[in-house]
């Protein structure tokens, strides 16, 4: 993870809502659907203002956008273990949230 400055703070909160709402911005082939890109092109014009020298890294990302190059471009702005943290909630959703059912009743 590089740098956590304020410039940053935006395409951090951007790659956090894109990992979260996995089901919302992905396909099942686990690539970007038409608002994962819209998303993506908000955190592509981002990352040209504060972090150009990340672009060939986004121009990979747009021209493959599968959840593995947007994961590449994601650990320069999350540490490893937020990145995990969001795609279990993102793909699982909250542990809590479940309800398990005794058979002992």
């Amino acid at each position: 993870m590089s740098g956590a400055s304020s410039d940053t703070r935006l395409i951090r909160e951007y790659l956090r809502v894109l990992l979260l709402n996995f089901y919302k911005f992905f396909s099942k082939d686990c690539v970007l659907n038409s608002d994962g890109r819209r998303l993506f092109n908000d955190i592509a014009r981002e990352v040209a203002k504060h972090k150009p020298g990340l672009m060939k890294l986004v121009k990979n990302v747009r021209k493959n956008p599968t959840l593995e190059n947007i994961l590449k471009l994601a650990k320069e702005f999350l540490s490893d273990d937020e990145i995990s943290e969001l795609i279990s909630l993102g793909v699982y959703g909250a542990v809590d949230t479940y309800r398990y059912i005794s058979e002992s009743n």
